[in-house]
């Protein structure tokens, strides 16, 4: 049994890894800026950017998990809603590393969530960990995210998993999806080509429980399903589990742009990237095709 912290407890990827390291018979505790009466765990009061944490919540911890971050399409990409997309994944390290160092302890694993778009969008090139990062907002917010975790790699193993989209039935992107498309009103975005990196949201969780349980676990992984889908046979096939055709034109880019400013980009362009290194280092996913995720989800 292990003692883990998690930051960003109580979102979709959170609250289901949380159920899993549970049911696994491990100790788990969250930590959060107010309490959280429904939470299957005990949530330790804190706030990173005034460097406060109730001393209770790393006691005895052995690993952090970290999943703490702004919604990436919560609102537009203002200047002030860029600094606190940075700022919410970046804070939270230093300060539990700098804390951690203030009371002479150790942890045996810091392992964070990380992004797929750190890589250039929309090439021929499937992606690899070693590949250099794009030029643009996105992968600068990932690179500065990777450069908080591996703060941990003199004290500890530090493995970063660059997710795509985490498809979940009830958040995340898929019921925005869906829920046009169920009514028939679905359609591909821009020209449909863009490829859409993704994992179900059950082998995300496993991810984390796979790096707790396994020593040699340590760097950082594309953790995405290894097929790679263009968001128009994505499209289709969340068409499919509902049964309904899908008839209407794709959505135009520049209304997307409109719609959404800088933002559209994580709509309208894509990486492709590779997953063979975690599967190579051990990782077996669940759900490796699309239309085995989407069964088990609407199931």
């Amino acid at each position: 049994m292990a003692n883990i912290l998690i930051t960003g407890g109580s979102g979709m990827l959170g609250t289901r890894l949380t159920k899993l390291l549970l049911k696994k018979k491990h100790r788990v505790v969250h930590v959060g800026r107010s309490r959280n009466s429904r939470s299957p765990v005990k949530v330790y009061l804190w706030n990173p950017e005034k460097n406060f944490i109730e001393d209770a919540a790393l006691d005895g911890i052995d690993f952090i998990i970290h999943l703490a971050g702004e919604n990436l399409a919560g609102k537009k990409w203002s200047l002030e809603q860029k600094q606190n997309i940075i700022n919410s994944r970046i804070k939270a390290p230093e300060f539990l590393f700098s804390k951690l160092k203030e009371r002479g302890q150790s942890i045996q694993g810091f392992f964070s969530a990380s992004g797929i778009n750190i890589y250039p969008p929309d090439t021929d090139k499937i992606h690899s960990e070693e590949d250099q990062p794009a030029l643009n907002f996105i992968a600068n917010v990932v690179v500065k995210w990777e450069e908080a975790a591996h703060r941990f790699d003199e004290m500890c193993r530090v493995a970063c998993f660059r997710f795509g989209i985490i498809l979940d039935r009830n958040e995340g992107a898929l019921p925005k999806m869906a829920f046009p498309i169920q009514f028939g009103f679905g359609a591909a975005i821009g020209s449909g080509k863009q490829n859409v990196t993704w994992i179900h949201a059950e082998d995300a969780a496993r991810c984390f429980l796979w790096a707790i349980e396994n020593q040699e676990v340590k760097g950082d992984f594309n953790a995405i399903a290894p097929q790679n889908l263009s968001n128009k046979a994505l499209t289709k096939a969340i068409a499919k589990q509902f049964k309904m055709p899908l008839i209407l034109p794709n959505i135009p880019s520049p209304i997307i742009r409109l719609m959404f400013g800088e933002m559209s980009e994580l709509l309208l362009s894509g990486p492709k990237a590779s997953s063979d290194k975690l599967m190579q280092s051990g990782f077996q996913f669940h759900f490796p095709e699309i239309e085995s995720a989407l069964q088990e989800i609407y199931s």
